[in-house]
């Protein structure tokens, strides 16, 4: 079906060169500003040769009228554009950072990477660069698995967890459902392996609605993810913009097949019913959740600490960093995981093959790598990893001795402690530490220690925190902090947002 769209979608729309000056036209500009401006640099030769008053005059009375025609036109196409986004504030920052050029000034730096410093040396050349970067996204989950110690029972990892009395059963799918799914995506100019877009799928549905209706129904019956989709074009992405020549700096983004795109919106928008419906989702969980945010997080924690402390307790908050957790995700675990938590059967099968060899390439420098298999981790970008990712940490509120639940937004895991004194604080902060130190151990997720820290909140300023306070992982000690960007808000020891406003007042300054 893929190739039979892709053959006549190339015959019917081939690929043209666009001229330079089409490239740089405006999106407000119109074929009668074109033909006014063409207008005008006649009126202009004319003048330069002439040198006569009047064609002086006559040329400068017209720039006037066409100065005027760029301003109407650049309202009215703005006024079009923010009056059909009014009540979409995620779209109207979108495009007023569009329009200031904000965000993407740096964007093309991002994506052409003109060295790697890597353990063999300085990587100029672009395709061995796309190799490495490719090589180390689909190795890097098992190179971190095999650094961490060997547990003696594999069963360790799930003795804590409930069996779901409920299971997951799927319905067959509907093609009003795909039709729906299709006309909600988003129109995008990034494309997977198979170069077709949501805006085509869009203007073809009707002629697709039948044939993917079979596809998807049989797929799930049968409990095999197609092959065609399972090929991912990865595009690495920098977590910071200070260390574009480390290879561990790059996150890889995963552009999949819309097909793909429109299958895992269905099934996830399925099993996320399900778990609602059974409420079998952990209550701190903030992340990639309907209803919850980074906002609620945010409260949430601070309420936490502020009533503590009103209780006259002082308060250690740790806040976890852990190293390429999505990348890390052990298969095995987490279908155990899943077992338990209620997707069973022929649907375990199929998110079995989902994630089970899977390809990808990586796409840098206009240059593409070969193909390798990831057996680790589930593909970032996709629209299922979310929701798998939140399965696989699932039962961290329930590890038996942990008196103080974390607060989780995805990967970003935080703890709040609280104690009478400071030698209760200590004791209570490194008991929790222990058992989530065990949990990210026993399910091979890698605690990232050098960026670990923890903040403490002391009851009033001129409380001394004794000098031997220390919490330790792994008897590595924990770095103390006075201040912590916490789900993007830079949160302090005096909890007065001092520190956060004035990062904000100095980016101001030097925009």
């Amino acid at each position: 079906m893929i190739d039979t769209i892709s053959f006549h979608y190339d015959t019917c729309f081939p690929k043209v060169k666009q001229s330079r000056n089409k490239a740089k036209d405006k999106s407000w500009i119109t074929p009668s500003l074109k033909r006014s401006s063409n207008i005008k640099s006649k009126k202009y030769k004319i003048w330069l040769i002439s040198k006569k008053e009047e064609d002086k005059s006559d040329f400068k009375k017209f720039a006037n009228e066409h100065n005027k025609l760029i301003r109407s036109a650049k309202k009215e196409f703005y006024f079009q554009k923010f009056s059909s986004i009014k009540n979409n504030i995620k779209e109207t920052w979108k495009a007023i950072n569009k329009i200031g050029n904000f965000k993407n000034k740096n964007t093309r730096d991002y994506l052409k990477i003109d060295k790697l410093i890597s353990e063999d040396g300085t990587i100029t050349e672009p395709e061995i660069i796309a190799e490495k970067l490719n090589h180390y996204f689909c190795h890097i989950g098992q190179e971190l698995n095999d650094k961490l110690p060997l547990l003696n029972d594999r069963s360790i990892k799930l003795k804590n967890i409930s069996i779901s009395p409920h299971s997951f059963a799927f319905e067959p799918i509907s093609q009003v459902e795909i039709s729906n799914t299709i006309f909600h995506l988003k129109s995008r100019k990034s494309v997977g392996t198979d170069n077709i877009s949501s805006k085509l799928i869009f203007e073809i549905k009707e002629i697709l609605l039948p044939i993917l209706q079979h596809i998807f129904n049989r797929s799930l019956l049968q409990g095999v993810f197609p092959k065609a989709m399972k090929i991912s074009k990865i595009i690495p992405l920098p977590k910071t913009k200070n260390e574009l020549t480390t290879i561990s700096n790059y996150r890889p983004i995963a552009l999949l097949s819309i097909f793909s795109k429109i299958f895992e919106t269905i099934v996830n928008k399925r099993v996320r019913q399900f778990l609602s419906k059974y409420n079998l989702l952990y209550d701190y969980q903030f992340g990639f959740r309907e209803k919850f945010s980074t906002t609620l997080a945010l409260i949430n924690s601070v309420d936490d600490i502020l009533n503590n402390l009103d209780q006259n307790q002082v308060v250690a908050g740790i806040f976890l960093d852990l190293s390429k957790a999505f990348d890390s995700l052990h298969h095995e675990i987490l279908f155990e995981k899943m077992h338990c938590i209620g997707i069973r059967g022929v649907i375990l099968d199929w998110f079995k093959s989902y994630l089970n060899q899977r390809v990808q390439f990586t796409c840098v420098n206009n240059v593409s790598s070969s193909y390798e298999t990831a057996n680790y981790g589930v593909p970032q970008g996709s629209v299922l990893g979310p929701l798998l990712f939140l399965i696989y940490v699932n039962d961290i509120g329930k590890i038996p001795g942990l008196r103080t639940l974390p607060k989780l937004f995805a990967d970003d895991s935080n703890i709040f402690v609280a104690g009478k004194n400071y030698d209760d604080l200590r004791s209570e902060s490194q008991i929790s530490l222990n058992l989530l130190s065990q949990w990210f151990l026993q399910n091979r997720l890698t605690i990232n220690i050098s960026k670990t820290c923890y903040t403490i909140f002391k009851r009033n300023e001129k409380e001394i925190v004794p000098n031997d306070f220390k919490l330790l992982i792994n008897n590595i000690p924990l770095k103390r902090v006075e201040q912590c960007k916490y789900l993007g808000i830079t949160i302090d020891s005096k909890l007065n947002w001092a520190d956060h406003i004035e990062i904000y007042v100095k980016a101001y300054d030097n925009l």
